[in-house]
């Protein structure tokens, strides 16, 4: 295969944050589907208030969310929040929602997600292909809703005592001071503050906020994209901003952007504990900055390269005491790799880079100290610009691809951030630091020192893959966007009756569509369109015609969902450092509907074997 159709990928084995253990702040290695969940959409005002701070700050779109993070809600206004483990909440005017617990969130090691619901009204979207080793559950001051199966639910609560839960689709678990109801598709309950009696009804009219979501849905169903699956709605604003265009059979996104516009421009720099994430301004930049990267093509100037792995930035920085330099990884990678250099792109420290500045005529750079300012853009400058501001050299600097284990309260201060790559470089290699000005240069005749500092640490590095099979590590390169094991480990995967693959934590009950040609791109839509968040899902009578489930005397339906065998679980109590235990609480309310009439029994762990994956009630 020619060099210049390779594609940019990951190493299904080298994962982002695994390159190097040792730089991150707990020390524990992390999963290649971890990602952060973020604030997709703004409409109006709201404020996001960290764990153990107060007051907060303006949210704004495309800002990362950490676990613990308390997100409220102007009234009037509304925030779609997708989810670090692949679902989506839609938050309405005058609510207060936090995060307490997201599975597969890069912060933290959780791998079940727990939400937090003090006042207002959320429409929680939880899809097929969720991470973790149970669904979501939410919690209000008045009850818990624990959800058992893909589908769309709408949870309010008030001050004034009560909670009402509405299932559109799917099936949940309410839980009182009274004991356990369970709520099936088409039905709402209503649990008051003294947790005796929950009342069922019909599930009633949507509401504003779910009026709005089938908005921001039937927006995405248009768009065309092509990327991974599981990233297709978030990609969904691509559409509308620019064009895809083909390179030597690989497809680039381009974005309708004015003369002289860069990557990594509009927007600010934030801290997480991954490494300095970017905050696009971009009402399209979620997804462009942290999955693939931007390489600049002759004719077409800078365009996007699709991807399926999440990174904070997937950029080179170029650290010095007083200025921060970066430019997106394609830059080089895809420079070298159009001269047959197969050096892939590794995360870690590279070494001293200086020279002039022509060499860095595209690079974006900022001082040090404004990293910590919303308002970076003012700072920002140029390469080329700086000339004349600071000579006709580049300040002495540290190029390096990893920003993890940067304290917060240090990250930006003078010098502290090139002290610590060159003393972390030290420690790894026990040695100076090599020269990589001739990298950043550009240049095919690498000296052989700079060349092994390239290609170095072969367990750390991103390949370019150049046919199926080609990492070697026992996965099949040409299943898009699915860790789907070789056919040889097959047998010895543990699958459910839901579909889902016990070894990964994935969804695996739809084919991919595809070639077994990492090249090779899909459509989305295409002919077995998939499911977008908050599209409820219905029977195609061959016609066209969607019908629902019927539903039958007594809240059963002839879909099979009646047979799930109830649970009486206890409301959940938090000792206030993140331990949950369920106290055995016997019912204290009756109610017509024997749902409400469960009695109490020990509750065994939710299916998960610690690898994101969980089985569903009922499934038997």
């Amino acid at each position: 295969m020619n060099a210049k159709t390779r594609m940019f990928t990951i190493s299904a084995v080298t994962a982002l944050f695994v390159a190097v253990p040792s730089l991150v702040a707990d020390d524990r290695e992390l999963d290649s589907r971890e990602s952060y969940s973020y604030v997709r959409v703004l409409d109006g005002r709201a404020t996001l208030a960290s764990q153990g701070s107060a007051p907060g700050e303006e949210a704004s779109v495309n800002q990362p969310l950490l676990t613990g993070d308390r997100v409220s809600v102007a009234r009037g206004a509304r925030v779609e929040i997708a989810l670090a483990d692949r679902n989506l909440v839609r938050v309405g005017g005058g609510s207060v929602l936090t995060l307490t617990r997201i599975a597969f969130s890069g912060d933290r090691g959780d791998r079940a997600t727990l939400l937090d619901l003090e006042d207002g009204e959320v429409l929680l979207t939880v899809t097929e292909d969720a991470l973790g080793d149970s669904l979501p559950e939410l919690r209000t001051p008045t009850a818990e809703v624990v959800i058992h199966r893909p589908g769309t639910y709408r949870v309010s609560t008030a001050p004034e005592g009560w909670t009402e839960v509405v299932v559109r689709e799917g099936f949940a678990e309410v839980v009182t001071g009274g004991g356990s109801t369970l709520v099936r598709e088409d039905e709402s309950a209503y649990a008051s503050f003294s947790g005796r009696d929950v009342d069922l009804a019909g599930a009633g009219a949507l509401s504003s906020l779910e009026r709005w979501g089938e908005e921001l849905t039937a927006g995405a169903r248009q768009a065309e994209l092509y990327v991974e699956p599981e990233l297709g709605y978030h990609a969904a604003p691509l559409a509308g901003y620019g064009s895809w265009v083909s390179v030597d059979s690989v497809h680039y996104w381009q974005p309708r952007v004015e003369v002289g516009w860069r990557p990594y421009w509009r927007g600010r720099w934030g801290w997480t504990p991954s490494g300095m994430t970017w905050i696009s301004s971009e009402p399209w930049g979620w997804v462009p900055y942290h999955y693939g990267t931007w390489c600049s093509l002759p004719r077409y100037g800078w365009v996007w390269r699709p991807g399926r792995i999440y990174s904070p930035a997937w950029v080179y920085w170029h650290w010095s005491d007083d200025w921060v330099g970066w430019i997106p990884a394609g830059y080089y990678t895809n420079w070298y790799d159009s001269w047959g250099f197969d050096f892939g792109f590794r995360f870690g420290v590279y070494g001293w880079a200086s020279g002039g500045w022509g060499y860095y005529n595209d690079w974006n750079f900022a001082p040090n100290h404004c990293l910590r300012r919303r308002d970076q853009g003012r700072y920002m400058r140029r390469g080329g610009d700086l000339a004349r501001e600071l000579g006709p050299r580049v300040p002495r600097g540290v190029l390096t691809t990893d920003t993890r284990g940067l304290p917060r309260d240090q990250f930006a201060d003078r010098g502290f951030a090139l002290g610590e790559f060159s003393r972390r470089a030290r420690e790894r290699r026990g040695d100076d630091l090599t020269d990589v000005t001739e990298f950043v240069a550009r240049r095919r005749d690498l000296p052989p020192q700079v060349r092994e500092v390239v290609r170095s640490d072969g367990d750390a590095r991103v390949r370019l893959v150049d046919e199926p099979g080609a990492n070697g590590d026992g996965w099949r390169a040409g299943d898009r966007g699915r860790r789907v094991p070789a056919t040889g480990d097959q047998a010895g995967a543990r699958s459910n009756r839901d579909g889902r693959n016990e070894g990964d934590g994935r969804v695996f009950d739809r084919p991919v569509g595809g070639s077994n040609d990492r090249g090779s791109v899909r459509s989305v839509p295409d002919a077995n369109p998939r499911m977008l968040p908050g599209e409820r899902r219905g029977r195609n009578d061959g016609d066209g015609a969607v019908t629902r489930p019927r539903t039958l005397p007594g809240g059963g339906s002839d879909d099979g969902r009646n047979q799930v065998a109830p649970r009486s679980r206890p409301p959940v109590r938090d000792d206030g450092n993140g331990n949950v235990t369920r106290p055995r609480t016997l019912p204290g309310g009756g109610s017509d509907d024997s749902r409400n009439q469960v009695t109490p029994r020990s509750r065994p762990p939710v299916g998960g074997d610690g690898n994101g994956v969980r089985a569903v009630p009922g499934a038997n």
